[in-house]
């Protein structure tokens, strides 16, 4: 089994009264994968505020080049690869951050 495609994209949840007036919406960066057997998984990192949606984006965007065509049934080595690749990156989004956020996606692929 192999990863096919990543695709990105960003859910705005407007938030209820009394939150909504510090606070008029969240976001919700959700990532999906697909493989070449047809199953697809789910990863979601929310974004109080909605500030900051962007970049959680565009990293998550960054990681989906180093994983098509991988095996996503080996966890462990692609969260290797990952931290890897995000040693050098001086952004907020931690090396723990992702582990988690693929621990999540490549459970419900493989799970499904």
């Amino acid at each position: 089994m192999k990863i096919t495609t990543i695709d990105t994209f960003t859910l705005r949840i407007p938030t209820a009264k009394p939150i909504a007036l510090d606070l008029p919406e969240h976001r919700l960066v959700v990532t999906r994968i697909r493989t070449d057997a047809g199953l697809d998984g789910l990863g979601y990192a929310l974004v109080f505020g909605g500030a900051g949606s962007e970049a959680v984006d565009a990293y998550a965007r960054r990681l989906a080049t180093l994983l098509v065509g991988e095996d996503p049934t080996q966890v462990g080595r692609l969260w290797d690869k990952m931290y890897r690749a995000a040693a050098g990156a001086p952004t907020r989004w931690t090396p723990s951050s992702a582990r988690r956020s693929a621990t999540r996606r490549w459970a419900a692929a493989i799970t499904r």
